[in-house]
């Protein structure tokens, strides 16, 4: 049996879910149909109603193929009498871009990126502190604990999150 050509080929139909989070620490899983619905709502077990940001589209991307880098090569001809012309080696030559500038601006961006990454989100916090006041901790205590602990180990997965945090106070 022959193998036939390879062919790339796209989806006909796709199913996307999305996970959304409460302020208890349940998730809630929703489909693409769901969030295009308008005004769309969750009531959670904590019994808290969650509004859903209606999602208008989603566009996918698909990889593209590189592009070859561009070499031009040209003969550099020289007059060495009058009848004969002497041709040299190809030499070839790449199209560089220019250089781009790194200005302070986009220092400024790069370090304000690199701090908002190890700044806890506020459901994830609030979640955390509610389950160490639980454990007996107040709520002082707790927030200093659970952004320290952020801090050196930046999961934004709220299960992963506490598990880790939980096994770290173990110790």
């Amino acid at each position: 049996m022959k193998i036939q050509q390879t062919k790339n080929q796209k989806p006909i139909e796709y199913d996307i879910h999305f996970k959304y989070l409460c302020s208890c620490g349940q998730f809630h899983w929703l489909t693409y149909n769901e969030t295009t619905t308008k005004n769309f709502f969750i009531v959670c077990d904590c019994n808290k109603k969650i509004k859903i940001k209606t999602i208008d589209s989603i566009k996918i991307k698909y990889k593209k193929k590189k592009k070859k880098e561009i070499i031009s090569y040209t003969k550099d001809k020289r007059v060495v009498s009058d009848h004969t012309i002497q041709e040299s080696n190809e030499t070839p030559t790449k199209r560089e871009q220019p250089p781009v500038e790194i200005t302070e601006e986009t220092k400024i961006v790069a370090e304000t990126q690199s701090l908002e990454i190890k700044d806890i989100p506020q459901e994830l916090l609030s979640s955390c502190i509610n389950l160490l006041y639980t454990f007996g901790y107040n709520k002082k205590d707790a927030s200093e604990l659970v952004k320290d602990f952020y801090k050196t180990h930046p999961v934004n997965e709220y299960k992963r999150f506490v598990n880790n945090l939980l096994a770290s106070i173990r110790g």
